[in-house]
């Protein structure tokens, strides 16, 4: 059930059903409330920052998020799709009552990440993939293991050098070592290069579930 498309008429029908001033005026506050960033984190958004995305005034966004009770029936579809815009979310959720279009969305979301999982798992077995190569190439290639050996420390030492200037712009000093080491460890989660690095040297071939959670075969108590 993914997401439907909306046709205008289906929109128009939906807005003198659905599109008063209160209804809609709940779903845009929610939508500022629960807006996230391109990094996955929390990011609301304030009123005066939908103003200028919509390009009204304070109190025209006032009237839309906290209509007075006679206000029936007076969201516009221009308005409407302006408010989507803003948000990039589809009409239907923007119209429907708060549970369907929680239900829609939620169904969207649990979908992309259903696909996103998906991904994941197929890159794992790339990359379990490719390191079987890298290991076959390393019993026959010194010269490799000696790059890989070296990649790896050039990585920790860069690590370690962009650690150290966070501590500096931070107001840390050189001389604080003991606090440094303190508060270095929270830094030094693996990079990319560093966890490849160790994986090709280790001679052991990566886990090809890594990228799940738990074994769903096995414990089946979800339905």
């Amino acid at each position: 059930m993914d997401v439907p498309d909306l046709p205008l008429s289906a929109a128009e029908d939906l807005l003198r059903t659905y599109g008063d001033a209160a209804n809609i005026g709940a779903t845009v506050r929610r939508w500022r409330a629960e807006r996230i960033d391109k990094n996955g984190k929390p990011n609301p958004m304030a009123q005066e920052e939908l103003q200028e995305k919509l390009g009204i005034s304070q109190s025209t966004l006032s009237r839309i998020e906290s209509p007075k009770p006679e206000s029936v029936h007076r969201v516009t579809i221009k308005v409407a799709l302006d408010l989507c815009r803003a948000f990039d979310k589809p009409l239907i959720e923007l119209l429907l009552p708060a549970a369907q279009g929680a239900l829609l969305d939620g169904w969207s979301a649990f979908r992309e990440a259903t696909e996103a999982l998906n991904d994941m798992r197929n890159a794992n077995n790339r990359y379990a993939d490719l390191m079987d190569r890298v290991r076959a190439r390393l019993s026959v290639s010194p010269e490799l293991n000696e790059s890989i050996q070296h990649y790896l420390r050039d990585s920790l030492a860069y690590r370690e050098a962009k650690i150290r200037r966070i501590w500096e712009i931070e107001g840390g000093t050189k001389g604080d070592q003991p606090i440094y080491e303190k508060y270095a460890p929270g830094f030094r989660g693996p990079t990319a290069a560093i966890v490849s690095a160790n994986d090709a040297l280790a001679g052991e071939r990566p886990n090809r579930n890594l990228w799940a959670v738990r074994d769903f075969m096995e414990d089946s108590n979800h339905e």
